[in-house]
């Protein structure tokens, strides 16, 4: 679980640096790709944890 907590730190790095440097078309990848991962964390956390008892 901590590689898609570390990869969602990075992603939302990048995401500034895109915005900073005004690659928009970055911006909105980066983002899918970070919405895909949350989601992907969301789901395993389920699976690990069905009762949801675990603090993240």
């Amino acid at each position: 679980m901590l590689i898609y907590r570390q990869g969602a730190i990075n992603d939302l790095k990048m995401i500034n640096q895109a915005r900073e440097f005004g690659f928009d078309e970055d911006v909105v990848e980066i983002q899918n790709r970070l919405k895909e991962r949350l989601s992907s964390f969301q789901l395993l956390h389920t699976i690990v944890d069905p009762k949801n008892e675990t603090v993240v």
